[in-house]
């Protein structure tokens, strides 16, 4: 669950994971990403998670590490974007809840995944 809200967001600023809880943007984006996994997880489980501040604090132990999406993107590779918002926005949507935030993540990491597979911003014009 700390992973599904941390990697995705780390993997599109492109900054280590002590970064965003630094950002009070971010810490509050990450809030509403951990919010919809919880609700999700909960819908799936039956079980209630209050993983927020905890997801803050990993990601501050963890500062200077970059996270294994942002390093699969700069390597070029392919992501577990599907296991983590994939699997968080397949749950949601199995029980009629919505996950916006995580559907964006999503979305964004994919269309990244692609302009990396095609070449796509590594040509002038």
């Amino acid at each position: 669950m700390v992973n599904a809200a941390l990697n995705p967001l780390g993997a599109i600023t492109g900054l280590p994971n002590g970064a965003i809880p630094r950002s009070s943007r971010l810490t509050a984006l990450l809030r509403v990403l951990v919010g919809e996994v919880e609700i999700a997880a909960h819908a799936e489980t039956g079980h209630r998670f209050d993983l927020a501040d905890r997801t803050l604090e990993i990601a501050l132990r963890t500062g200077a590490n970059k996270n294994s999406m942002l390093i699969d993107l700069e390597s070029r590779g392919r992501t577990e974007i599907d296991f983590l918002s994939g699997a968080v926005v397949r749950i949601a949507r199995s029980h009629n809840l919505a996950v916006p935030a995580n559907e964006t993540l999503l979305s964004l990491i994919r269309g990244k995944e692609e302009a990396i597979r095609h070449g796509w911003g590594n040509r002038p014009g």
